[in-house]
C-alpha cells in the first residue's frame, strides 16, 4: 500500500466506528430527454455565489444557485431565478468527451499550454493536461478542454457553439470584447469574466461560482446547449493521476473534494464496496472486487472501521487473519462485527452492560439496541433480573418487564475511613434493577446540617431510587469495632424532614447476630444512625429563655373556644364515628384540631384547661397535662346558643385562681361573635397577672377583642377563615416563654442569643447579643437564624431505661451566624443567601440561588462545564480537537486517579502568561472557585506534549489537530501518557513553540464552537467515573470527539451527537452538533479576557 494512504487514511479518514451504507447519489436518478433548465447555475452555498457587476443584467432563461445572487446594478430575469435552490451539480465529462475528444483530431497538449498570437483559432478539440492560457484574438469553433485553469485574455471575439471546458480550475476570461456561444463549464471552479462589452448568445454557464463585471449583460440560454446537458448526472469518476491538478489548499497531496466525505457519495463505486474506484486505485485496491485481500473484510470497512490494510489479510503479520482478530475482545471476530454491523473497536456497541459477544452468542440479543424487546429493561437489566431480555412480559401476565416488580437488594460499600457503617443495604419489590436505579451518596461535609448531628455514628447518607415501589427494608451493616463507647443497642435510626426541618426518629430493629440496623420505609431521603442517649440527651437540656438569671416557670392555659350557633357556618362539626375504644364519636372541626394541636404540645410542666362558652360557660377539661383528657375535651365542641365573653372569662379565671404555684397563666379566647367585657373582669384579669390573648375569626367584635388583649398584655389576632386557627395556636403563647429584650435589633432575642441556640440537629450555638453580627460574613445573626421558634417533643431515655417526653423549642439554622462561609465551599453566606451571578468573558451571565448549609449551589449545582469542538472545515472531517473545560464555582477536590497525564499553572514570578503550565501528578486535584481546567483525550509521545511540534511521531491529539499518529492501522496507543489528560489543551493554547515569551502560542483552537451548562456534584462525579476508566488513545474509536462527546452525555443524560455519515467520532460532527444548539458561541482562547480568566494558580485554600 501507498505510503501516504498509510498517514492519511488510515491516520486521518479511518477515523470511524460503524459500518454505514453510503448510497451513489447522482444529481438525477436517471437518464431522460429533458434540456437543463438553467442558463446560468452555480453549485456554492456562499453568499454571491453569482455575483454581477454591472449596470444592467438581463437574462432570457432560469438562473439559479445554492447561494446567493449580489447584483450591483439592475436585475432582470426572464425565467426562474432561484436562491438556496439545493441543486447538485451536474456532471458530464464523458459527455463532452465522447463528443469532442473521441476522435483522432484532437490537439493534446501534456503540460501547461501557452499560447500568444494575434489571432487565435481554437478549429479542433484542444485538451490540455494542466493550465490553457490564450492571448489574442480568440475564435473558439470547437471544443477547449483544460484539466486546471482556463485563462483567456486579449479579444474574445467568438465562440461559435463551443464548450470551453475546465475539468478541475478556474475559467477567467478578461478581454475588452467578449462574445461566447455554447457552454461555458467548471464544475470544480469559478467562471469569472471581465469585459467591456459581453454578449452572451445561446449560452449555458455552469460553475462553482460566477462571477460577470460589465457596464451591460445580455444573456440568451441555448436550447442546442441545454439539450446537450441534459439533466441527468453521471456517475463521477476522477482517476487518481488527474488528482494532482485539482485544488489542495493545505497541500496534504489529498484534494479538497475528497476530503469532504459527502462528495464520495456521487464518486463511481464498481464494485458497490463503498470505496470510490478512484479512491480504490489510490489505496491500491480492486475496484472490482469488494474484498481486494480475501480476509472476509470489504476494503471500506478494513479502510473506515478496523484500519487494517485492505491488500494485506493479515496487516499485522501475526498468524491471524484480519477477518479473524477481535480487536475489541468481546468474542466476535472482526468478520462477525462486520456481518453484526457492530463496531470492531467497542466491546459493548449499544452500551448496555453486555459483551457483543453475549448478545449475539450467548443471550440472542441485538447488540445494537440497549433493550431488544422495548419493554422498558435493558437487555443487561433482564439478564440480571432473570427475565427473557427477548420477550417483552416474560411471565405473559399482561405487565411489561420494565413495570413488574422484583424481589431485590442494592449493598453499597462505604468506603469513608474509620467509618462505624460498613454498608448500606436496601431491599425491597421495585421496578427496574436496583443497581442501576439506586443510589448512596456519603454526604459527610457535603450537608453541614446531616453531618453535625448529635450522636452520628458513622457518616449520613442520601439515598434515593427511580424505582417504583410501596415499602423497602433499610439496613446499616456495622463495625461494632468502631462504635466506641456507644452500644450497639443503642444506635438508633434518624431520617432528616427537610421539608419540615426535623430529624424523626425511626423504629430501629437490631439484628446482633448479622450486626445489622434496619428500618421499614416508605421512601428515601437523608438517613442516619446516631447513640440515642448522645442524641436525647441533646434535646433533655432545658434552656430558658424567659430571663437570663430567673429559671423558666411553668404556664397554665384556659382555652376558652366559642361554641355559639354562628360557629357553625365559619367552622362546620364533621361527626366522625368511633371505630374504637372508648367508643365516643369525635365532633372533628378546625377548633378542634387547633386545640388538640395546642394541647399536645405542651411542655413537661405545662397544663391546660378547656372552656366551651355561648352565653353561659362549662369547663369541659381541668386544668391537666393529660393529653387523653384535653383531646376529649375537644372533641366536645358544639355550635349552639349565643355569646357572652364575660362568662367565658368568669369560668376561666376561676379556673386559674383554682390552681396554685408560681406559675404563668394566660387565657386564650376564641370568638366569632359581638359580645362586651365588663370593667371588673378586666380589672380581675390585671390585678391576678392574667394575660389574654384573643382570636378573632370571621366578621366579629374585633375591637373588644383586641381591647381585652392590650390591656391584660397579651396579644389580639385576625382568623380570616377557620383553616388558619391550627397555626394561629400553634403560635400561640411564645412570647410568655420568650423574653422578647433584642439589644442589638437582630431579631434574635437576647436570651435565645446568650442561652444557646438549639438547632433541629440537636447541637446548641451562642451568638453574640450585643451585635447583630457575629461573624463578618454581611448577613445579620437573625438572617442565618430563623427567628421563629419551633416546639419539639422528644421521648427522652432514662438511665434507668425509663422514657419521658421532653419539650421546648429548636430553630432553624439556615446558615451558621458563627461562620463567613458555613459549608467550607469557598462562597460566603451572603453571597449565596442572596444569589450569585457568574459571568465569563464572552459576557454571558450565568445566575444561581445558593445553599450555605451544602457544598455548592442549589440543586446541587457545584460548577459549569462546557464542551469545546474546534474543526477548520465540514469538509475535513477529521481535522481538529475536541476537549471539554469545567469551571468550579466552589473550593473542591477532583479524582483525576485514572487519567494519564496533567498539568497544572504554577505562576512564575514574572507576571506573564506563556509558559506556566507545567505538569503535575495525577489523582486528587484541589481547585478553587472561578478556576478553569480542561480535559481531553490525547495520544502522547515521551514529552508529554502531544504532538505540540505538529509532526508525526510526536505522538497525536484529539482526531488530527496538527499532526498525526505514526502507527499504521488502528492507531491505538496505550501506556504512560496515552489516554486522558488535564489542562493538556490550557498548556498548548498559552504555552510557545519556543519557549519564550515572544513565541508563537503552540494551539489557537481558533474555528471552535462551545456550549456550557451548569453541572451538579452527581453529574460531574458520573462523568469523572466513566473518564477515570479510560485509559487508551485510539484514532479509530477513542478519540477526541467521541470522549468529549460521551463525557457530556454521561453527565447530562444528552445526546449530543459526535458522529459523521458513517458513524465516524470527529469534530467536525461534533462540532456541528453544537452549532445545532441554542446557545453556542465561539470562545477566543488568546483574547485577554480569556487569558486573564483561565491562567490563575488553580487553588487558594
Amino acid at each position: 500500500m501507498k505510503p501516504i494512504f498509510k498517514r492519511l487514511l488510515s491516520c486521518v479518514l479511518s477515523a470511524t466506528m460503524a459500518v454505514s451504507a453510503i448510497p451513489i447519489v447522482s444529481a438525477h436518478a436517471a437518464e431522460g430527454a429533458e434540456s437543463y433548465p438553467y442558463t446560468m447555475f452555480a453549485a456554492s452555498s456562499a453568499e454571491g455565489a453569482i455575483t454581477i457587476n454591472s449596470g444592467n443584467f438581463c437574462v432570457n432563461g432560469n438562473v439559479a444557485t445554492n447561494g446567493t445572487i449580489i447584483s450591483s446594478g439592475n436585475m432582470n430575469v426572464n425565467g426562474i431565478r432561484a436562491e438556496n435552490a439545493d441543486e447538485s451539480m451536474i456532471f458530464i465529462f464523458n459527455r463532452i468527451d465522447n463528443q469532442y475528444f473521441s476522435a483522432s483530431n484532437v490537439d493534446e497538449h501534456n503540460e501547461d499550454y501557452t499560447l500568444e498570437e494575434l489571432n487565435i483559432n481554437i478549429n479542433v478539440p484542444t485538451e490540455v493536461q494542466g493550465e490553457a492560457t490564450l492571448t489574442g484574438n480568440i475564435n473558439i469553433n470547437n471544443a477547449l478542454k483544460a484539466l486546471e485553469d482556463i485563462n483567456l485574455y486579449g479579444e474574445v471575439k467568438n465562440t461559435n457553439e463551443s464548450v470551453i471546458f475546465s475539468k478541475y480550475g478556474d475559467i477567467i476570461i478578461d478581454s475588452q470584447n467578449v462574445n461566447l456561444n455554447g457552454l461555458v463549464y467548471a464544475p470544480f471552479g469559478s467562471v469569472t469574466i471581465t469585459a467591456q462589452n459581453l454578449n452572451l448568445n445561446n449560452v449555458v454557464i455552469i460553475a462553482e461560482r460566477i462571477v460577470l463585471t460589465c457596464p451591460n449583460v445580455n444573456a440568451n440560454n441555448s436550447s442546442n446547449v441545454s439539450s446537450f446537458v441534459g439533466t441527468a448526472s453521471e456517475p463521477l469518476d476522477i482517476p487518481y493521476d488527474e488528482w494532482q491538478y485539482m485544488k489542495d489548499e493545505d497541500e496534504n497531496d489529498f484534494p479538497d473534494f475528497f476530503e469532504n466525505p459527502d462528495n464520495w457519495r456521487i464518486l463511481k463505486d464498481t464494485d458497490g464496496d463503498q470505496l470510490p474506484d478512484c479512491v480504490e486505485q489510490f489505496i491500491g485496491t480492486d475496484a472490482a472486487l469488494v474484498d481486494s485481500d480475501g480476509d472476509m473484510l470489504n476494503d471500506y470497512y478494513e479502510v473506515f472501521l478496523t484500519g487494517t490494510d485492505p491488500v494485506l489479510p493479515d496487516t499485522d503479520n501475526n498468524g491471524v487473519a484480519d477477518g479473524d482478530e477481535d480487536f475489541d475482545a468481546d468474542d466476535l471476530t472482526n468478520y462477525q462485527e462486520y456481518i453484526q454491523g457492530t463496531s470492531p473497536w467497542d466491546s459493548d456497541s449499544d452500551s448496555d452492560d453486555l459483551s457483543d459477544g453475549d448478545e449475539v452468542n450467548i443471550y440472542s440479543t441485538n447488540p445494537l439496541e440497549p433493550d431488544t424487546d422495548n419493554d422498558g429493561l435493558s437487555d443487561s437489566d433482564e439478564i440480571a433480573l432473570g427475565t427473557n431480555p427477548n420477550l417483552p412480559d416474560t411471565d405473559g401476565d399482561g405487565t411489561l418487564d420494565g413495570q413488574e416488580r422484583f424481589a431485590q437488594t442494592y449493598v453499597y460499600d462505604v468506603s469513608a475511613e474509620d467509618c462505624a457503617v460498613e454498608q448500606v443495604i436496601v431491599s425491597m419489590e421495585g421496578t427496574g434493577n436496583l443497581q442501576n436505579t439506586m443510589s448512596v451518596d456519603n454526604i459527610m461535609d457535603k450537608d453541614v446540617i446531616c453531618s453535625g448531628v448529635v450522636g452520628l455514628v458513622g457518616v449520613p447518607f442520601s439515598i434515593e431510587t427511580t424505582s417504583e415501589f410501596e415499602s423497602a427494608t433499610l439496613s446499616f451493616k456495622i463495625d461494632q469495632s468502631k462504635l466506641g463507647e456507644t452500644d450497639f443497642d443503642d444506635l438508633l435510626f434518624l431520617w432528616y424532614d427537610e421539608d419540615n426541618h426535623n430529624f424523626v426518629e425511626l423504629d430501629t430493629i437490631y439484628d446482633e447476630t448479622n450486626s445489622t440496623v434496619s428500618v421499614e420505609t416508605t421512601h428515601f431521603s437523608r438517613y442516619m444512625v446516631v447513640d440515642k442517649y448522645s442524641w436525647f440527651e441533646a434535646w433533655s437540656k432545658e434552656l430558658n429563655y424567659t430571663s437570663i438569671t430567673y429559671e423558666k416557670s411553668a404556664v397554665y392555659s384556659v382555652l376558652a373556644v366559642d361554641c355559639s350557633g354562628s360557629m357553625s357556618s365559619c367552622d362546620p362539626i364533621t361527626i366522625i364515628p368511633p371505630n374504637s375504644a372508648p367508643y365516643k364519636p369525635v365532633y372533628s372541626c378546625e377548633r378542634q384540631k387547633a386545640v388538640s394541636g395546642f394541647t399536645n404540645a405542651l411542655d413537661s410542666d405545662d397544663k391546660a384547661a378547656i372552656v366551651t362558652f355561648e352565653s353561659s360557660a362549662s369547663t369541659v377539661c381541668g386544668l391537666t397535662d393529660n393529653t387523653y383528657d384535653l383531646y376529649w375535651g375537644s372533641a366536645a365542641f358544639y355550635s349552639s346558643g349565643g355569646t357572652s365573653f364575660d362568662a367565658a372569662l368568669r369560668k376561666s379565671i376561676d379556673i386559674l385562681q383554682a390552681s396554685s404555684g408560681g406559675t404563668r397563666k394566660r387565657i386564650i379566647l376564641l370568638s366569632d361573635g359581638y359580645s362586651s367585657v365588663s370593667d371588673s373582669i378586666l380589672t380581675e384579669l390585671k390585678e391576678d397577672y392574667i394575660k389574654v390573648y384573643t382570636v378573632g375569626i370571621g366578621n366579629c367584635s374585633d375591637s373588644v377583642l383586641r381591647q381585652i388583649a392590650t390591656e391584660t398584655g397579651g396579644e389580639y389576632i385576625k382568623a380570616y377563615k377557620a383553616s388558619e386557627l391550627i397555626s394561629i395556636y400553634s403560635d400561640l403563647g411564645f412570647n410568655d416563654d420568650f423574653d422578647t429584650t433584642d439589644t442589638d435589633g437582630d431579631k434574635l432575642y437576647d436570651t435565645v442569643e446568650s442561652a444557646g441556640i438549639r438547632l433541629e440537629n440537636g447541637n446548641i450555638i451562642y451568638t453574640d447579643p450585643t451585635t447583630k453580627h457575629t461573624d463578618s460574613d454581611g448577613l445579620e445573626d437573625g438572617e442565618e437564624i430563623d427567628p421563629t421558634p419551633l416546639k419539639s417533643s422528644k421521648t427522652v431515655y432514662n438511665d434507668d431505661g425509663t422514657v419521658k417526653t421532653v419539650k421546648g423549642y429548636y430553630f432553624i439554622m439556615k446558615s451558621d451566624p458563627r461562620k463567613e462561609d458555613t459549608d467550607g465551599d469557598g462562597i460566603n453566606d451572603y453571597k449565596e443567601t442572596n444569589g450569585l451571578t457568574f459571568t465569563n468573558p464572552e459576557g454571558n451571565e450565568n445566575e444561581y440561588e445558593g445553599e450555605p448549609l451544602k457544598k455548592g449551589l442549589a440543586d446541587g449545582i457545584v460548577g459549569n462545564l462546557t464542551i469545546v469542538s474546534d474543526n477548520s472545515s465540514q469538509a475535513k472531517f477529521w481535522d481538529g480537537h475536541a476537549f471539554l473545560l469545567y469551571e468550579s464555582y466552589i473550593n473542591d477536590t477532583l479524582d483525576f486517579s485514572g487519567f494519564a497525564r496533567g498539568f497544572k499553572y504554577t505562576e512564575d514570578g514574572d507576571g506573564t502568561i506563556k509558559n506556566n503550565w507545567n505538569e503535575t501528578p495525577v489523582g486528587d486535584y484541589k481547585i478553587s472557585p472561578n478556576r478553569v481546567i480542561s480535559i481531553g483525550n490525547y495520544s502522547s509521545g515521551d514529552d508529554g506534549w502531544a504532538d505540540i511540534s505538529g509532526s508525526s511521531g510526536s505522538g497525536s491529539s484529539g482526531s488530527g489537530s496538527s499532526g498525526s499518529s505514526s502507527s499504521s492501522g488502528s492507531g491505538s496507543s496505550t501506556g504512560e501518557g496515552n489516554g486522558i489528560h488535564f489542562n493538556m489543551e490550557l498548556r498548548l493554547l498559552y504555552s510557545s513553540e519556543d519557549g519564550t515569551e515572544e513565541g508563537a502560542y503552540v494551539r489557537s483552537y481558533g474555528n471552535n464552537a462551545a456550549l456550557t451548562q451548569p453541572i451538579t456534584a452527581n453529574q460531574l462525579e458520573s462523568m469523572l467515573e466513566y473518564e477515570n476508566t479510560v485509559n487508551h488513545y485510539n484514532f479509530v474509536g477513542n478519540n477526541c470527539a467521541e470522549i468529549a462527546g460521551k463525557s457530556w452525555n454521561k453527565a447530562f443524560d444528552d445526546d449530543i451527537d459526535f458522529r459523521i455519515w458513517t458513524s465516524t467520532p470527529t469534530p467536525a460532527a461534533l462540532k456541528k452538533s453544537i452549532e445545532n444548539r441554542s446557545g453556542n458561541f465561539k470562545i477566543s482562547f488568546h483574547s485577554n479576557e480569556w487569558k486573564d480568566y483561565i491562567n490563575k494558580e488553580v487553588v487558594d485554600w
